[in-house]
């Protein structure tokens, strides 16, 4: 990837949180589960300018409800979703996503 990036260029990449979801083998695209040391190890490799994240999304009624309707295959999307999300700096062990934005 860093090849491909033009001077000034930016990635941004997301990577779920391996120490979370390393026990979770139903996603196939899921091939490596990082710990934040292997994850910030791998991307130092290559960038020197790196911001980290993590991104959650609040949990409630309208989570767990939809959550529940979609099992029943009642509901097919959850649209609220998309306005749920948030992120938050550096990499917390607690929450689903890591994003890691880096400039070349």
């Amino acid at each position: 990837v860093y090849n491909h990036l033009l001077p000034g260029g930016m990635l941004i990449l997301s990577v779920p949180n391996g120490p979370r979801d390393r026990r979770r083998t139903d996603n196939p695209y899921h091939f490596q589960h990082f710990t934040d040391r292997d994850f910030k190890t791998l991307m130092q490799k290559y960038f020197s300018n790196i911001e980290y994240f993590t991104q959650a999304y609040k949990k409630g009624v309208k989570h767990y409800g939809t959550k529940i309707l979609r099992k029943m295959k009642l509901l097919k999307k959850q649209p609220y979703f998309v306005k749920n999300y948030y992120v938050t700096p550096g990499l917390r062990n607690d929450l689903k996503t890591w994003i890691a934005v880096a400039h070349k």
